[in-house]
């Protein structure tokens, strides 16, 4: 997949393109869903997917108080894309002044400017222009009167629920980990950067790796059995996620990892983490004894939960 950074970038026009539009936080059901139709409408006709997302996020630019994570990152929705055999990705600059264009004015100065247009895939609530006052309904209109298809997917309903970023994001934070699975249609990822911390882990003969997260929603604090993929191999490992109340008080929380079976330098690599299954709470020990004896133990009975998921397929 080739992924173009600004619509500035976007040299050529491409031909018989067939867009899915949206932020797509997540790369959710609903988004795939939306996605996939954009992909397969794509290779009927011989022509190019292209996925148009925007960064930041458009709450962003309008949100007066501190920004709230997504659910992936840039970098991790990108690659979540580039899996669904789309063509091009083009991540559009968000800004006041491109969310000010009239819907008319978002047709016809950006994607009939930029795009030799056949088909546009978006999800039934898209919204777009001005004060959101574009719908699918006025989409189909514009599609009519400039030479284009629209089509709008209607939104998903799993297990009961609409499939939608925001109840992910409300599920993942509140612990909810295999009902926002669920919904994402994949496990409950974090992909972050190995930064580097205090070493204390190593010291205790249990090494961690800390990792940014990248603003990326983060489960509740406590040990988590996980799946680590590591340059393209998959490692069992344990995250701690909290303010390691044994070491001190009034910590800055972080997200630990410790790899199993795995040897060799994490600093500066860039490591997806799956949730597999919370083990306990984060908890304080009285000395660093008792933390010690209690990371054998997650780290037995992580291993054997791995182990029992893998042998049955699941991982």
């Amino acid at each position: 997949m080739k992924v173009i950074y600004g619509i500035h970038n976007l040299r050529s026009k491409p031909r018989k393109a067939v867009l899915a539009i949206g932020v797509f936080d997540g790369v959710h059901l609903g988004h795939r869903k939306v996605i996939s139709g954009a992909v397969r409408t794509a290779g009927k006709i011989g022509g190019e997917s292209v996925v148009v997302t925007f960064d930041p996020h458009p709450a962003d630019i309008f949100a007066s108080a501190e920004k709230k994570p997504l659910i992936v990152s840039l970098k991790h929705r990108i690659k979540l894309i580039s899996e669904l055999g789309v063509d091009i990705c083009l991540v559009v600059k968000f800004t006041g002044a491109f969310a000010d264009l009239t819907p008319e004015k978002f047709i016809t100065g950006f994607l009939l400017k930029k795009f030799g247009l056949h088909t546009i895939v978006i999800g039934d609530d898209y919204r777009f222009g001005r004060r959101a006052k574009g719908t699918a309904s006025a989409f189909k209109s514009y599609g009519r009167r400039y030479g284009f298809r629209v089509r709008a997917v209607k939104k998903l309903i799993k297990n009961g629920l609409s499939v939608s970023s925001s109840r992910i994001r409300a599920l993942i934070k509140s612990g909810h980990l295999k009902e926002a699975a669920t919904l994402l249609g994949r496990r409950v990822e974090v992909l972050g950067t190995v930064i580097r911390g205090s070493r204390i882990g190593r010291r205790l003969g249990y090494p961690t790796a800390n990792i940014d997260p990248h603003h990326e929603v983060i489960p509740p604090d406590g040990v988590y059995v996980v799946i680590a993929h590591i340059v393209k191999k998959r490692y069992p490992g344990l995250v701690n996620i909290g303010r390691r109340p044994t070491l001190a008080s009034g910590l800055k929380p972080t997200v630990e990892l410790h790899v199993l079976k795995y040897r060799g330098m994490l600093y500066g690599k860039t490591v997806s983490i799956g949730f597999i299954k919370k083990l306990r709470d984060e908890l304080k020990f009285r000395d660093l004894a008792g933390l010690v004896e209690q990371i054998r133990k997650d780290e037995e009975k992580g291993l054997s939960i791995f182990t029992k998921y893998e042998s049955h397929g699941i991982l």
